[in-house]
């Protein structure tokens, strides 16, 4: 279930998922990585398959400005994904700050959401179980909030 905050956004038609032909509307950095897993797969002999989303905008750090979320799981590749594993699938998190974009988020997660933390702008990951020093299968979530450009876990 998504927080108020995803509501709010997909209710207002900010949330959107990208394919890979639309992500032309992506900033630069953005549009680079992308292409660069896309290459990837296609040097397995695959390539995303058509319809693949693996872009979602969203304001995620309140300022008003579409940020981006690459899930590289959603590329799709036709020969299977090697971004993926039993940590999740590489998910790379882009923010606005100043006049671009930033990376601020490249791991392996099993799913996020945007969320509301301590009253700010944040996120809410699921992670492998040893994240949270657990057995990989355990459930393992954080929450992560946005200081200035950078992604902090909350404490």
């Amino acid at each position: 279930m998504r927080s108020v905050f995803a509501f709010l956004a997909l209710g207002l038609g900010l949330l959107q998922a990208t394919t890979v032909a639309e992500a032309q509307q992506a900033p630069t950095i953005v549009q680079t990585t992308l292409d660069g897993l896309t290459r990837d797969c296609r040097s397995l002999g695959g390539g995303p398959r058509p319809g693949a989303r693996p872009l979602t905008s969203v304001d995620l750090n309140g300022d008003g400005v579409l940020d981006w979320v690459l899930d590289a799981g959603d590329l799709d590749c036709e020969n299977g994904t090697f971004f993926c594993g039993t940590g999740g699938c590489l998910t790379m998190i882009f923010v606005s700050h100043g006049e671009g974009h930033t990376l601020v988020w490249e791991e392996n997660i099993h799913g996020w959401r945007a969320a509301v933390v301590g009253g700010r702008p944040g996120i809410h990951f699921d992670l492998h179980g040893s994240a949270c020093g657990r057995s990989g299968a355990d459930p393992c979530s954080q929450r992560y909030l946005f200081e200035g450009g950078r992604l902090v876990r909350a404490r």
